[in-house]
């Protein structure tokens, strides 16, 4: 196993999938198990936030509420 920024997260790295990295957050995946479930892993500003794959799919959906509610259209345009 190694780590990823330190001790706390440990992982098979071969087996994990990065979705997503910039120098303040890193999203994984991790293999779906025998029976079908699979887990999501947030690490941002040094916290490891495991979610199954409906409360992932529910976190990215308020997310993306709340980008709707902050850049509404304005006119033809974006704020």
């Amino acid at each position: 196993m190694e780590t990823i920024n330190g001790d706390r997260m440990m992982r098979q790295s071969k087996k994990w999938i990065k979705l997503f990295e910039n120098e303040d957050e890193e999203f994984w995946q991790t293999p779906t198990k025998k029976d079908g479930k699979r887990s999501f892993v947030v690490r941002s500003r040094g916290i490891d936030t495991y979610y199954t794959e409906q409360e992932f799919t529910d976190h990215i959906f308020a997310v993306n509420r709340v980008n709707d509610e902050l850049y509404k259209p304005n006119g033809n345009c974006y704020l």
